[in-house]
């Protein structure tokens, strides 16, 4: 039987419901799941669950959570400051060379 293949590792920026924070997740085929959330990472952030509603609370989240959404907000701010620097050039045209 053939060795099965490392998993691939992605650093995203998981957001639910308010809640930011910067994890490294192991890509690997789910089936139909999008991702399965580890018991380390349950403890750790305590979520309220109501599972007759469906609802998942993110009320308890540790200080690093809330550190990770204001740099969520920096990088959108300085994507968005690219993006209308780069749309302004665009509706300018090419300048003359000089």
């Amino acid at each position: 039987m053939p060795p099965a293949p490392s998993p691939e590792v992605v650093d995203l920026v998981l957001r639910y419901n308010g809640h930011s924070e910067r994890v490294v997740f192991a890509v690997t085929d789910l089936g139909e799941q999008d991702m399965i959330l580890g018991y380390t990472w349950l403890k750790e952030h305590n979520p309220e669950i109501d599972w007759a509603a469906g609802t998942v609370t993110m009320s308890r989240c540790p200080a690093r959570c809330q550190t990770c959404r204001e740099e969520v907000k920096v990088e959108r701010k300085a994507r968005n400051k690219t993006r209308a620097a780069i749309r302004a050039c665009r509706s300018s045209g090419v300048p003359a060379p000089t």
